[in-house]
């Protein structure tokens, strides 16, 4: 990002990539794919954090602000509960998720969530994705459990 794209992106949102939680008193950065922490308690106030926060924010290439993958691999589906990740060593797959009550439970309060994976490399993807759609919908309605 050159120095004038930073100036203009400054006057238009000058707290790009921070984000304050008010609970525990902490500045955050996003980059990098993960998050930079400066705790107020340790940096002399909220506003001293702030500064410290946005002076490593200003130090980073444009590079760090940049997501790992394409906003479109990113993407959920249409469907409700039903994703593609990616697994650590680099398989994708189509996830579809449910929770469905206990039976250990003895008053029926607590759930368990329930994932079936279908591999990309052995079904392809729009196959794996409509059998993804497919078994969560049988999951709720044959089973008899929730979304």
């Amino acid at each position: 990002m050159t120095p004038e794209q930073r100036k203009l992106l400054d006057e238009l949102e000058p707290d790009h990539h921070l984000s304050l939680d008010p609970k525990r008193k902490v500045w955050r950065v996003y980059a990098y794919g993960t998050t930079h922490q400066f705790a107020a308690n340790k940096l002399g106030g909220i506003e001293p954090a702030k500064a410290v926060a946005k002076a490593f924010r200003d130090s980073l290439p444009a590079a760090a602000f940049e997501l790992k993958k394409p906003l479109l691999e990113q993407a959920r589906s249409k469907a409700v509960g039903v994703r593609k990740c990616t697994n650590s060593i680099g398989v994708t797959y189509w996830r579809a998720d449910w929770v469905e009550l206990d039976p250990t439970d003895p008053l029926g309060q607590r759930i368990k969530k329930k994932s079936k994976y279908f591999s990309i490399q052995e079904y392809g993807d729009k196959e794996a994705y409509n059998r993804a759609v497919k078994y969560r919908e049988r999951a709720i309605f044959e089973l008899g459990v929730g979304g």
